[in-house]
């Protein structure tokens, strides 16, 4: 055993070895490089042969502003007895396409699910995927009122709040694509325009088209103070919403698509333009181009349902 005054001496030099090693040592210097952002990753839930082809292109130019994104295709068939061969059908179809992705650099593989419940399928494999965009088609019924699809979109939706979710009505050929005409109906989108808004530039500047906003004066002023933050230009149309839109559908001279940045209906349906903004663009450009985009939300912007509401839930209406 040490004797007392040995155990002090060595408790005092531990003690100022500690002090000396807080005071003057410092930890080596991160590098100050940022970390490279992640490339984007676009899921695209296909069902439709004949709107795969616009769709995959029209993904192609979801990426950054220098790097292509990363695409995975998804074939959703209901649980029958054919749902094998089904699977085969859109297999050899999409085999035809593959050699045109593989040239540009850009692989792609289609996945496929079994399951009768298709939106939760979807939203497990943006979740498994890492997925942060969501590409679907919607097509046109002319005795419906809404865009065939849309109630899948509404599905989807509720269950991917943390994606950005656009739907796509193709009708001409992107390449032909003049101008951008983005609607913004409510101010609500605004709080998330630092994602949107390069979204939609980087689309533009892809398709060599030039971007316009239509919205009220309001609207366009967090608008146009990204703009000059961001060294960005764009043509900014002062006007009552959906009076615009209607002022767009009478200007038929350009080749141009229409771009919705709406809000969930599902989660404000007090704020009716959300769910009727389909409905017009439908009408308004049944023979053009248009897409709807639903810009991820913070969970803080999720309204909580009512009492109520959770009873209806609970019953099933």
């Amino acid at each position: 055993l040490l004797p007392l005054s040995a155990v002090q001496v060595l408790f005092w030099h531990m003690l100022l070895c500690e002090v000396l090693l807080v005071t003057f040592y410092s930890p080596p210097e991160k590098s100050a490089e940022p970390a490279a952002p992640a490339v984007p990753r676009v899921l695209l839930p296909l069902s439709n042969p004949e709107t795969m082809l616009p769709l995959m292109n029209l993904a192609t130019h979801l990426g950054d502003e220098e790097r292509q994104p990363k695409l995975y295709p998804l074939n959703v068939v209901a649980d029958t007895p054919d749902a094998e061969s089904r699977i085969r059908a859109m297999e050899l179809y999409f085999q035809e396409i593959i050699p045109m992705y593989t040239a540009r650099g850009q692989p792609v593989e289609l996945m496929a699910r079994i399951g009768n419940e298709r939106a939760p399928i979807v939203a497990q494999a943006a979740r498994e995927l890492l997925c942060d965009r969501i590409l679907l088609g919607l097509g046109v019924i002319p005795t419906l009122s809404r865009p065939q699809g849309y109630s899948f979109l509404e599905e989807l939706g509720r269950l991917v709040t943390d994606k950005t979710l656009l739907a796509a009505h193709l009708s001409v050929d992107l390449a032909l694509t003049e101008r951008i005409n983005v609607i913004i109906p409510h101010p609500r989108v605004l709080a998330s325009l630092r994602i949107w808004l390069p979204i939609l530039f980087i689309l533009a500047n892809r398709l060599k088209a030039e971007l316009f906003f239509f919205s009220d004066s309001a609207a366009l002023v967090p608008i146009q103070a990204w703009l000059e933050q961001n060294g960005k230009k764009a043509n900014l149309r002062a006007g009552k919403i959906p009076a615009g839109l209607d002022l767009l559908s009478l200007d038929s001279g350009y080749n141009g698509i229409a771009v919705a940045v709406l809000s969930r209906a599902a989660l404000f349906p007090s704020e009716t333009v959300h769910a009727r903004m389909p409905e017009m663009l439908l009408r308004a450009y049944s023979d053009k181009n248009f897409i709807l985009l639903y810009p991820p939300m913070a969970a803080t912007e999720i309204p909580q349902p009512s009492r109520w509401q959770k009873l209806k839930r609970w019953l099933g209406f």
